[in-house]
């Protein structure tokens, strides 16, 4: 079996990394918590709270700077709902002057959430059947 074939039997745990002329296989849940962690690090450390992704992003102008995100999400007071409400169309990314990764940080979250049982929404399981099922 190709390495596609790997791949597409792992496709929900495992993706693949370029290392020059090499692929190498990297679990997507290997360390989840530690790279949230320092992607919510990064976020508070470093966001200036400038607002040139909140003026482009129609969920932060709705739910908060990254800034207050994070903190949010520190404080276990950010619901689930709006952690899914971000479409990661990376908007935000781009229009940060600090260069921050504001849409890792936000999927991180996500994925962070399936990993205790809180995600994916309830909302969803009928869009993940039809995907699955057709």
């Amino acid at each position: 079996m190709g390495l596609r074939g790997v791949i597409q039997s792992c496709a929900l745990l495992y993706f693949c990394v370029p290392i020059t002329d090499k692929y190498i296989i990297v679990s997507a849940v290997m360390d989840i918590s530690t790279s949230l962690d320092s992607s919510l690090n990064t976020i508070i450390a470093d966001c200036t709270e400038c607002g040139g992704c909140v003026r482009q992003c129609a969920f932060l102008r709705r739910y908060g700077n990254p800034l207050q995100l994070a903190t949010q999400y520190r404080e276990a007071t950010l619901s689930p709902e709006v952690i899914y409400s971000c479409s990661l169309c990376r908007l935000c990314d781009v229009h940060c002057p600090e260069a921050l990764q504001i849409q890792d940080m936000l999927w991180r979250m996500r994925c962070s959430l399936v990993e205790e049982g809180r995600g994916p929404l309830k909302q969803h399981r009928r869009l993940l059947a039809y995907e699955k099922w057709g």
